[in-house]
């Protein structure tokens, strides 16, 4: 699949002020009912950051004689250097050994067989770690009944449900789709698309819930889908932000039965 230019900013600012419009003065009879709701995974359903917090506690504890600087940096190294790479491997840039290498490098020289070893300690210490949140299973049983209900992840599909399946959730879920395996990630809207096609659904039928409101929220708007930003731990709302939020997932029911919910103007 060929890459797909990123939005601009100047095409969301203009598409901002048209949802605005239209939510103001198009009845909310007219608008498309929702049929399938997407969430997004890590930060959304998934305990992601508590669990990478622990599992680099214990891969420092662990190493500690070899890796030369000190804790708080090596969390920083850690988490910068996963950001970096895995973009890089959710885009379908570089192989997952690749990837797992260049971030254990940060902390291992380029030593093939110590990051190796460091890199396995941390998955194993944060595969143990993985929770849902408490909010997620209320939310996913009320809706699946009334919904068709997928994950659609920057990620391989393959990880994806054995997160669902660890913290219990995947039950309540059809599909999953992984930017990993479409070689297109968040917030490319072809992802977006490409998840509404799977379910066989129109965008605007569909729903994206995720936490970040640049990759989730514009990214699926961007696609034709209608969003809803979750903003755990009262994060700030994002300056001109076009779509609903809540602080907890299980609001969603609510908002999803009329979509009634305020948005900044």
């Amino acid at each position: 699949m060929a890459p797909l230019r990123k939005p601009s900013s100047l095409f969301f600012l203009l598409f901002s002020r048209l949802y605005q419009f239209l939510q103001l003065y198009i009845p909310l009879s007219a608008v498309e009912v929702s049929k399938a709701v997407f969430f997004d995974l890590d930060g959304t359903l998934i305990d992601h950051s508590s669990a990478a917090r622990f599992a680099r506690k214990v891969t420092f504890a662990k190493f500690a004689e070899e890796i030369e600087v000190s804790q708080n940096e090596f969390a920083q190294l850690w988490q910068a250097r996963n950001s970096l790479y895995y973009n890089r491997y959710a885009n379908g840039d570089i192989e997952m050994d690749e990837y797992r290498r260049m971030v254990a490098s940060a902390v291992a020289d380029n030593n093939s067989a110590l990051c190796r070893e460091v890199y396995h300690a941390y998955y194993d210490a944060y595969r143990s770690s993985w929770v849902a949140f408490p909010d997620a299973k209320p939310c996913l049983h009320e809706l699946h009944n009334s919904y068709y209900l997928g994950v659609l992840s920057n990620g391989d599909e393959q990880h994806v449900w054995e997160k669902l399946e660890r913290t219990g959730i995947a039950s309540y879920f059809t599909c999953a789709v992984s930017s990993r395996d479409m070689k297109c990630a968040k917030p490319r809207r072809g992802i977006f698309s490409i998840a509404c096609k799977a379910a066989g659904f129109e965008p605007s039928e569909c729903v994206y819930v995720g936490d970040n409101y640049h990759d989730d929220c514009l990214g699926a708007f961007s696609a034709g889908m209608k969003s809803i930003l979750l903003k755990r731990n009262d994060r700030p709302e994002p300056i001109g932000k076009i779509t609903p939020s809540v602080s907890s997932l299980t609001e969603i029911p609510p908002i999803l039965k009329g979509m009634q919910c305020t948005t900044s103007v």
